[in-house]
């Protein structure tokens, strides 16, 4: 995926930070129509604890558009899933810093910092944001609801992605407008916020509308679909077996570089960090059903239980240790 990097030295600590608790997260799953699961099952006493710290400016504008920057710590992995009655929408996400990874129907996308995504959720369907526990994550999401899209004439070149297959594209903000994001993420709660959030806003959709001009899908998703879709499938049904770039492709009747690049465009994420988080989940099942840690590290395609150790620690922000003990308590 393409992306545009900032320099913008970032302050050490999210300013005016608070610690956002289960509680808080209840009240964002009523406001947004989702859903938060988290890496490891909450005990009952930990309605109280930090799932992540620092801040969410949330700003509903004039439009009906609602924008949200976040500036987080994040102590807990958690996953966000829209609930069956989530409105359509179209999204446009940047990451000013920090990593996530989106999900629409079987379309992964890996946004990590100066990554962007324009998104169209049609309203039904499978759709999810990871979070994985890390230091500093900042964000920026404008999310504008079908109704608002088909009221505003400026938008009409935004309409068809709706209706597009796939539901996702990389999408590339300048140095400048990350500069002034960031600036804006810093300085969110003072007077006039919601004025330059509103000016960003159609600076961030000028860049959405110049992605793949007109709604036509890129050519890697009309012409190689299927035989990308077939080496998607494999990866995500037996993650555990040892493949090989050469392999894959031939699977995919593409050259191994045809394959490494196209698959990083239709999916988001290069290939093997694809496979690498399709084991790391399934691993996590396992643990979950009571599997030994060096057990499961060998039927995940790891051989060695300290790299897989690590390679887990980092996506789920758990040891895993820490699942095998929550599954043994009775």
């Amino acid at each position: 995926m393409s992306s545009a990097r900032t320099a913008v030295k970032q302050p050490d600590v999210p300013p005016a930070s608070r610690a956002l608790t289960v509680d808080d997260f209840d009240h964002f799953e009523r406001r947004y129509r989702v859903e938060h699961r988290f890496a490891a099952p909450l005990p009952p006493s930990s309605a109280a604890d930090a799932i992540a710290e620092g801040r969410v400016e949330e700003q509903r504008l004039a439009t009906g558009w609602q924008w949200v920057g976040s500036d987080l710590c994040i102590h807990r992995t958690y996953e966000t899933h829209a609930l069956p009655d989530a409105p359509a929408h179209l999204s446009v996400i940047l990451m000013l810093e920090g990593e996530a990874t989106i999900t629409l129907g079987e379309h992964t996308h890996h946004l990590q910092t100066g990554a962007g995504l324009l998104l169209a959720y049609p309203g039904a369907g499978r759709l999810t944001a990871r979070h994985a526990a890390q230091p500093r994550v900042r964000a920026i999401n404008l999310t504008i609801p079908v109704s608002a899209l088909a009221a505003d004439t400026r938008l009409e070149p935004l309409r068809p992605r709706l209706n597009a297959s796939g539901g996702g594209w990389p999408l590339v903000a300048g140095a400048g407008l990350q500069a002034s994001l960031a600036h804006w993420l810093d300085h969110a709660p003072q007077p006039g916020a919601a004025l330059l959030a509103e000016g960003l806003a159609l600076q961030l959709l000028a860049a959405a509308a110049a992605v793949s001009p007109g709604g036509a899908l890129p050519p890697s998703s009309a012409r190689h679909g299927d035989r990308l879709a077939r080496v998607h499938r494999l990866i995500q049904s037996r993650p555990g077996e040892d493949y090989t770039l050469a392999s894959l492709a031939r699977l995919a009747c593409m050259s191994s570089s045809s394959l490494r690049s196209k698959y990083r465009q239709r999916y988001g994420l290069s290939l093997f960090d694809h496979l690498r988080q399709c084991r790391l989940e399934l691993a996590h099942r396992l643990l979950k059903e009571g599997g030994e840690v060096q057990e499961v590290a060998y039927c995940v395609g790891y051989r060695h239980p300290s790299n897989f150790a690590t390679a887990f620690r980092r996506h789920h922000g758990l040891a895993p240790r820490d699942i095998v003990n929550t599954a043994r308590v009775p």
